[in-house]
């Protein structure tokens, strides 16, 4: 009686598993749901013309970053000349002013394998805050253009 009852249940399992529409969960890597694709694909085309647009508009970002961080142009230029990237420059421009701390030294935090993240949780910088920057600089070069 005990066998046939654990029969029964087994192959009402077995069943009901068979007819019940279930999403692959076990999907290779390759087989991302849609919404992924196109979220990491978002991701990339934003850095990409992010940077696209810096090296745009060089020319215009150095000296704006100039009066910005009250610093002389050819020092910041010394930074880039140094290995430094412009959007490396930037990032840390904005983190230099919001967080009352000189360039140089979040560069060189930067350099010695600190993320941006981290430099910016140790000066109490707000996630929110570094966008609304990073936003400001954009409209005013835009609109020194």
């Amino acid at each position: 009686m005990r066998k046939l009852f654990c029969l029964t249940v087994l192959s009402l399992l077995l069943f009901s598993a068979s007819t019940i529409s279930v999403p692959n969960v076990l999907a290779s890597p390759e087989e991302k749901h849609e919404h992924q694709k196109e979220s990491s694909h978002d991701h990339h085309r934003h850095w990409k013309k992010y940077n696209e647009y810096l090296e745009q508009n060089k020319d215009k970002i150095v000296p704006y970053l100039s009066t910005y961080l009250n610093k002389e142009q050819p020092e910041l230029e010394k930074l880039l000349q140094n290995g430094s990237e412009l959007h490396t420059l930037v990032k840390a421009s904005i983190l230099s002013k919001l967080g009352k701390v000189d360039v140089t030294e979040i560069i060189a935090k930067k350099e010695s394998g600190q993320s941006f993240k981290e430099i910016a949780k140790e000066l109490n910088v707000n996630k929110e805050d570094i966008y609304t920057e990073m936003k400001k600089i954009k409209e005013k070069i835009k609109n020194n253009s």
